[in-house]
């Protein structure tokens, strides 16, 4: 503690302005405090030195007032919505172009990771204009980002039981399709394309390869038969791209 001999008020050495001592070179406290020698300098400026204001509340007067992180990202998050809605069209039309160019070069950017990858992480989907012509293009989301969503769509209750189903309704499919005049040497020769699918892809360490029906089983224009001259191992991309699309006449 130390006694300011201004305003003779005892404060803390914190509040006094250090120098350093031309005789023993120590560092020595000032006797009037921070306050009284600022307000002198503020009276040699040709200012009223009862306009001066000391550091502390200064700052209390300029800084604004601290807001939680948590408010901090909620309000940033409404900002940057606002932004989007006002610039709907030019951002759009700013990230159809730029969607466009990358393509050019074989390139996609991934809706839910933002990142640049080569158009081979993204599947082909068939789409429809709306002059009932097809078209194919390519996912929004890569296959890695589809893959864990589709992870958490499974995690979800209810969406199991549903996936299930959905195989389910496949493997009727497949019986339905299958003639009971079928003899037991085609049935095995069926098995063992179902066998050398399922070994390519644990070859592969993971579901690279699919069973494909040549005619399909639910096509536009032809049906198809579960029949082992109708089945092939092709790569899974080939037969999602495919669909139930028959063409060769």
């Amino acid at each position: 503690m130390k006694k300011c001999t201004k305003c003779e008020e005892t404060k803390s050495l914190d509040e006094f302005y250090t120098y350093k001592s031309r005789s023993t070179g120590k560092m020595l406290h000032k006797t009037a405090c921070r306050n009284c020698t600022n307000r002198y300098l503020w009276k040699l400026k040709g200012k009223n030195p009862d306009d001066y204001m000391p550091r502390e509340e200064w700052l209390a007067s300029v800084r604004k007032p601290k807001v939680p992180k948590a408010t901090r990202i909620s309000l940033g998050i409404i900002k940057r919505k606002i932004y989007n809605i006002q610039n709907k069209d030019r951002l759009k039309q700013e990230r159809v172009m730029k969607a466009i160019a990358l393509e050019a070069y074989g390139y996609k950017i991934c809706f839910v990771c933002s990142k640049e990858l080569a158009l081979s992480m993204f599947t082909k989907k068939k789409r429809t204009r709306k002059d009932k012509t097809f078209y194919y293009g390519y996912n929004h989301e890569c296959k890695k980002c589809k893959l864990l969503s589709n992870k958490e769509y499974l995690k979800k209750p209810g969406n199991r039981e549903r996936n299930t189903l959905r195989k389910s309704a496949m493997t009727k499919r497949n019986r339905v399709a299958k003639p009971k005049w079928l003899s037991a040497e085609q049935m095995k020769e069926i098995h063992e394309i179902y066998k050398d699918m399922r070994t390519r892809n644990r070859v592969a360490g993971k579901i690279e390869y699919h069973v494909d029906h040549v005619v399909p089983l639910n096509g536009e224009t032809v049906c198809g038969l579960h029949v082992p001259w109708n089945l092939e191992v092709v790569k899974a991309k080939d037969n999602i791209a495919k669909s139930n699309a028959y063409t060769d006449w």
